[in-house]
């Protein structure tokens, strides 16, 4: 709503204008320069005034023009006046255009679900934006601020949550929504029939709250305070024992396995519970025991783990946890009206109880922790494709599937190299998993060297590069190995919708290498039935064998984890914390060792098993290091850069990559007023048309970590963009694809962005039928 498709037409008029009074200038210097070439003496020293004017786009008064030279200087009077007779429309265009976005964009300040969207990320700014709508009016450059939550929000409508108005598609059911008149039934070219019912945007879902990680966390041990040590379960630091342990301590230290309390280890010990607390004492003293309260790195609700902490207790501490619990589910259900004054009470209560501010950060978009957060879901109900469309899909990915694991298979095999290396350097058929930890971790030259290949096929010149298969494996791009491989990813991707005339495009908007890829909080939302659980579990697990699923330890205290430890083994890293309905395996317990079948992982000698270690993201916390060399090949996109200008790359009809420039931030024309004046538009319209912008783009600076949407036919949206940029050093902006008339998914509300997230493997069982075939990519 904030743009306006006349500031488009608007741009291209004032760049005509430009273009014009260039040319006129360069015509009149021309003829006066051949009249100085022919004079002298005072005449020569008027052309030359008049020529010095001309350069800097002034008129020459009519008592100054030489009378060889009146006629051409008379024409250039009229070039700038037609000129200046553009740029004061434009001025006045633009004053009128950026009053008209303030306006609407003081409508949203004012609407309830935007100020509590923006109350539950950033009280800051909440605060900001409500004086804001009381004097009914922006300090000076403030509306950017509001910009960029309303952009996030209108984007990917999340920053209430962590995962954002979540909806679950049905695979294989019969796409007949007859029976329903409100269902939509979408032909997707490549997916067939999709059908839904559109419930609303993200402020119509059912809505759930979850308290943070690290609130619950401060919660739990400020509750224990009061209550004492007692409840808490000492966990070991993963490590060798120092030998200067006298035997009590030693015998507590190897005791200690993260599943018991003190009366536990003292009646396992035989010792008396004195004794064993005075132990424990000095362990944590010495950073070789944890004794603290802490959420479980898997658990799907952090909330519900206090509760279960604090129904134990007694005393005044838990009975205000017990409260703080209840004000955080209740919200969910509290009208728009009432939940300032609510959130309000929460976050005093958290305060009082744990001494610890509510909020962490400093109001910024992606800073701010909030001690609960709100999550959405059924936007859309009952949403369906067939398992034909689902087919259709892979297929049509497979190439693009199949550089990707290409990609990341080379990058395994050079960490492979790394750990062959030191295992022949010190002549051991095993290396102690701990050790193979500090290896370095290999890959990244050999992602270079394969981008590279793939960057040489690439045009600059060109809008779109198109490829197949053929020039890929011409390039020595597609390995001819990969079913020797289990590959796992889950695919976002994004669908263009049926405006006519368009060619159907899949966009691959993210690749997760994580299996399965499944938030916690997720599972709190959704049953593991309804979320095919058992099922991913078996495909992984026969993929996997002969050994066995593994993750590494996660711990992320500002958000959730993004694996689920469903079925599978945890590697823990640096403690050794039992996990609910794992199995767990210290790093001290396990080695690195080579397979039967070649590959070097790892092994877990106690229980005689080999273990396949599925990758993690790098934000968890826990340093892995060299062990990454023995994990599965990491599914990634890669982000190749083939200059100033990367043309769009389309894989044999999938989009690996969207159209991208670069720019250093002292090339990016800037605003400084509250209204750019006509000047200032006109340079960045100049900077936007000598790079082929589109209108319509995201762009990343380097002092940020998520994408800021940009409209050129937004001023406000165009302000924000210089704002950001000049505090950085350089940006990188990608085209929206696909633009906003190419959204298929309507509701009642209008369109909404959308992206698909399919969990693929390439089952080794279902090969090509024929040599170089695309196959085997299941879904």
């Amino acid at each position: 709503m904030l743009a306006d498709a006349r500031l488009e037409d608007l741009a291209r008029s004032v760049l005509v204008a430009e273009e014009t009074v260039l040319t006129a200038r360069a015509s009149t210097l021309n003829q006066v320069k051949a009249l100085i070439m022919k004079t002298d003496g005072d005449e020569r020293r008027a052309l030359r005034r008049a020529s010095r004017r001309v350069m800097t786009l002034r008129p020459v008064p009519v008592e100054q023009r030489p009378a060889e030279a009146a006629p051409a200087l008379a024409q250039w009077a009229d070039a700038l006046d037609a000129f200046s007779t553009v740029e004061a429309r434009v001025e006045q265009e633009l004053h009128a255009a950026a009053s008209r976005e303030l306006e609407i964009l003081m409508a949203h300040v004012r609407q309830g679900y935007f100020t509590d969207t923006v109350m539950l990320s950033s009280p800051d700014v909440y605060d900001e934006l409500r004086r804001t709508a009381a004097r009914n009016g922006f300090r000076r450059g403030r509306e950017t601020v509001a910009y960029r939550f309303l952009q996030r929000f209108c984007g990917k409508n999340e920053t209430g949550g962590q995962v954002g108005p979540l909806n679950l598609v049905t695979i294989g059911s019969p796409a007949d929504g007859s029976s329903v008149p409100a269902t939509v039934v979408h032909e997707d070219p490549v997916l067939g029939p999709l059908t839904y019912l559109p419930r609303g945007d993200g402020r119509a879902a059912n809505r759930r709250t979850f308290m943070a990680y690290w609130a619950a966390t401060a919660v739990g041990n400020a509750v224990l305070t009061e209550n004492g040590t007692a409840h808490t379960i000492p966990r070991r630091v993963i490590g060798p024992a120092p030998d200067d342990l006298d035997d009590v301590d030693a015998r507590v230290l190897a005791a200690v396995d993260g599943t018991g309390g003190r009366s536990a280890l003292a009646a396992a010990l035989g010792l008396g519970e004195d004794v064993v607390e005075a132990s424990l004492a000095r362990l944590v003293e010495r950073k070789l025991i944890l004794d603290d309260w802490h959420v479980s790195d898997f658990t799907t609700d952090a909330g519900a783990e206090l509760r279960a902490l604090v129904g134990g207790l007694d005393g005044e501490s838990a009975r205000q946890a017990g409260e703080l619990l209840d004000g955080i589910e209740r919200f969910a259900s509290t009208g728009l009206v009432d939940r300032p004054a609510m959130l309000a009470e929460i976050t005093k209560k958290f305060s009082a109880l744990t001494r610890c501010s509510p909020w962490r950060g400093a109001g910024g978009l992606m800073t701010d922790r909030a001690v609960f957060y709100e999550e959405a879901v059924g936007n859309i109900e009952n949403a369906r494709i067939t398992a034909d469309g689902a087919a259709r899909l892979v297929e049509c990915m497979s190439t693009a599937l199949d550089l990707l694991a290409s990609l990341a298979v080379e990058s395994r095999l050079e960490g492979q190299r790394l750990l062959a290396d030191e295992l022949r350097r010190r002549g051991l058929s095993g290396l102690p998993a701990a050790e193979a930890r500090a290896v370095p971790t290999g890959g990244a030259d050999a992602e270079r060297r394969y981008e590279r290949r793939l960057v040489d096929l690439l045009d600059a010149r060109k809008t779109v590069v198109e490829l197949d298969r053929a020039d890929l494996v011409r390039a020595g791009l597609i390995r001819d190995d990969l079913d020797d491989w289990p590959l796992f990813g889950a695919v976002d991707l994004m669908l263009t919708g049926d405006r006519p005339g368009d060619e159907p495009q899949i966009i691959l908007s993210e690749l997760h290498h994580i299996w399965p890829t499944l938030a916690c909080q997720v599972r709190a939302l959704y049953t593991d039935e309804q979320l095919g659980n058992d099922e991913l579990h078996r495909i992984v697990t026969r993929e996997l064998a002969s050994a066995l699923p593994t993750l590494q330890q996660v711990s992320r205290d500002q958000k959730g984890t993004d694996s689920s430890p469903y079925g599978h083994r945890v590697l823990c890293l640096d403690t050794d914390t039992p996990v609910p309905g794992a199995v767990t395996v210290p790093l001290d317990r396990a080695e690195v060792r080579r397979w039967p079948n070649g590959l070097i992982g790892l092994h877990d000698p106690a229980a005689g098993t080999d273990l396949w270690l599925l990758p993690e993201y790098e934000d968890t916390y826990v340093e892995i290091g060299g062990l990454m060399n023995c994990a599965l090949p990491a599914l990634e996109l890669p982000r190749l850069t083939a200059g100033a200008h990367t043309p769009r790359i389309v894989i044999d009809g999938v989009v690996l990559q969207r159209r991208r420039w670069h720019a250093s931030s002292a090339e990016v024309p800037g605003i400084r007023g509250h209204h750019p004046s006509v000047g200032e538009w006109r340079a960045i319209m100049r900077w936007r048309h000598d790079r082929d912008l589109p209108r319509q783009v995201y762009f990343i600076v380097d002092t940020e970590e998520k994408p800021v949407y940009l409209d050129f036919a937004s001023i406000v949206s165009v302000r924000n963009f210089c704002r950001m940029v000049a505090r950085a050093r350089h940006v990188v902006l990608s085209e929206a694809l696909p633009d906003p008339d190419q959204l298929w998914l309507r509701t009642l509300d209008g369109r909404l962005t959308s992206e698909l997230r399919f969990q693929v493997w390439r089952d080794r069982a279902v090969g090509g039928t024929r040599v170089g075939a695309p196959g085997g990519w299941q879904s």
